[in-house]
């Protein structure tokens, strides 16, 4: 039987209640087909996911202490999903607003301001650096100098030890944080 948008959501809700994390994965069921593949899109649009790039993706459950729902949540999914797959591979050469719009869309399955509550542009100039002459779009120069500082420590553990695994529990010692 098929349901309106509403009644999916509820019922996505539904699911949610009492719970602090559930798996992306078993919320939204499978995601090669039509009803699945609807489904992860609105858990995209209307709940908190973290990690939400990777296989272990966890939605937030209302019993989670940042549980937030709606264009809130869309919003912070997008933050995300922007600076993993897009911002931090780029460095500070950027990715133009069409590139972040074709991401957002193939994600959460419909346009940006409609998800998220306000237009793209707005949105990475309050979220990130954003080239007015160039329409690109860049992580912040902190994180990016940080990015750097980890791969230099890389680079010099690595000629040190000749052991890639040692890198892992030297970077702990590096960067505590």
């Amino acid at each position: 039987m098929a349901r309106n948008k509403k009644q999916e959501i509820a019922s996505l809700r539904r699911e949610l209640a009492g719970e602090v994390l559930m798996p992306l994965n078993r919320l939204a069921g499978d995601s090669g087909t039509d009803d699945g593949e609807r489904r992860q899109q609105l858990v995209w649009q209307n709940f908190r996911i973290k990690d939400c790039t990777t296989a272990n993706a966890m939605v937030l459950g209302t019993e989670h202490p940042e549980f937030i729902e709606g264009h809130e949540a869309a919003a912070a999914n997008t933050v995300e999903l922007f600076e993993i797959m897009e911002l931090y591979p780029a460095g500070v050469a950027g990715v133009s607003l069409d590139r972040l719009a074709q991401v957002h869309g193939h994600y959460f399955g419909s346009g940006f301001e409609k998800t998220v509550g306000k237009k793209l542009r707005q949105f990475c100039i309050e979220k990130f650096e954003y080239d007015d002459r160039t329409r690109k779009v860049k992580a912040s120069q902190k994180v990016l100098n940080a990015m750097r500082k980890v791969e230099a420590a890389r680079g010099q553990i690595i000629a040190r030890s000749g052991n890639p695994s040692d890198l892992i529990w030297e970077l702990i010692i590096i960067c505590p944080d």
